[in-house]
């Protein structure tokens, strides 16, 4: 993952920003507990769940 991207959007009612990768480092952390997790899931429909959860955590996208 790559480090914060900031992205700012004024309007006649505020400001948002959107800042990417504030949290990479951690994420990078559960998604390696997640792959070890995986190896002892119960069934494949659990380690599924588990390999989908790790894309989304690395990409952001639910449908990853």
């Amino acid at each position: 993952m790559s480090g914060p991207t900031e992205l700012d959007s004024e309007s006649d009612e505020g400001i948002l920003r959107i800042k990417r990768g504030d949290y990479s480092a951690e994420l990078s952390n559960i998604c390696k507990k997640q792959q070890y997790a995986a190896q002892f899931a119960s069934n494949s429909t659990q380690a599924a769940l588990l390999h989908q959860c790790i894309e989304y955590f690395r990409h952001g996208d639910i449908q990853a």
